[in-house]
């Protein structure tokens, strides 16, 4: 359905207990979802207004507030949806230890993705999703927030190369990337990557340009290292409705990690043309040696020694 509200559109109140399977909601200021004691929201789209400046109150697509012991205990889950807040798609003014899991969904805000309250003593672990901003300080322990193409943040545990196996000649190149996977879609890595070769006398490896060097297989390394993120921020005093304040905040631990992915590389000959001589045997492509006529400014050296006509030699 569709659900359009005031003040809150849904609120989850003292001791209830709320679940929200999809649907759409909007509001006019304040909060989409409000919970305070304990949510589930399995998907849905959460637009809080855009225009909410002339109450002079913030919107978010949820306000998370457990504020009462056993009553309110601000157990929040998310597993999906799409959720945009004027200002956070999500904040938190907890005063209990509440407990905060994202598991996936799309969150965007003009000053941020989350936020925490000056005050808010809940715990904030996110497994998924697409963030608008860095959001490393509240990534789960061996997560981490990856920056991707589209300045957007994704939460994850592992990263993967666009080819787990691939096959060049001798002298050629091939390119690799770096992608993770979020909300069922595929995203480039735009954060920095540690490139290896576990054989360079097979091929070597720069910037993701993987280049045959002699024949044999070797396998390429992507390396993403660790990052601390900062939490959003508001100015000390700015007041959400309700009269609680949101100035950030951060878990007790900032969790980081370095997760890696690799792939397989095969440096072969170029195929023999040539014709086979005797009574069955093959044919066999003929090797010849690489020489550098001119070294004038300093010592030059090729990437092989011996080469097959037709073969690149660097």
């Amino acid at each position: 359905g569709t659900f359009s509200g005031g003040l809150n559109t849904i609120k989850n109140d003292d001791r209830a207990e709320l679940t929200i399977n999809n649907g759409t909601f909007k509001n006019f200021y304040q909060a989409t979802v409000q919970n305070h004691n304990i949510a589930t929201i399995n998907g849905g789209t959460y637009k809080a207004a855009s225009d909410a400046s002339s109450t002079g109150k913030e919107t978010y697509g949820v306000y998370n507030c457990g504020c009462g012991d056993n009553i309110d205990l601000g157990t929040l889950t998310v597993t999906g949806g799409i959720f945009e807040g004027a200002d956070y798609a999500i904040a938190d003014v907890s005063s209990q230890p509440a407990i905060v899991n994202i598991f996936g969904g799309s969150f965007s805000g003009a000053k941020g993705a989350i936020v925490k309250g000056t005050n808010s003593n809940a715990i904030i672990s996110i497994f998924g999703g697409v963030f608008d901003s860095d959001v490393q300080a509240y990534a789960a322990d061996g997560y981490k927030a990856i920056q991707v193409t589209g300045d957007k943040y994704v939460a994850t545990n592992k990263i993967a190369l666009d080819k787990t196996s691939t096959r060049i000649r001798r002298g050629y190149t091939d390119t690799l990337k770096a992608i993770v996977e979020a909300n069922g879609k595929t995203y480039d890595v735009a954060d920095p990557i540690t490139w290896a070769s576990d054989k360079e006398s097979v091929a070597t490896v720069e910037n993701g340009v993987v280049t045959g060097v002699d024949y044999g297989t070797a396998t390429i390394t992507a390396t993403l290292g660790t990052t601390t993120g900062t939490p959003a921020t508001q100015a000390e005093g700015d007041e959400v409705t309700g009269g609680d304040t949101v100035t950030g905040g951060d878990n007790t631990t900032t969790p980081s990690n370095t997760l890696k992915a690799s792939c397989t590389v095969d440096v072969y000959k170029k195929s023999s043309s040539g014709s086979s001589s005797g009574g069955g045997g093959g044919s066999s492509a003929a090797k010849h040696g690489v020489t550098i006529s001119d070294s004038k400014n300093g010592a030059v050296t090729a990437s092989a020694a011996k080469a097959e006509t037709g073969d690149k030699v660097i």
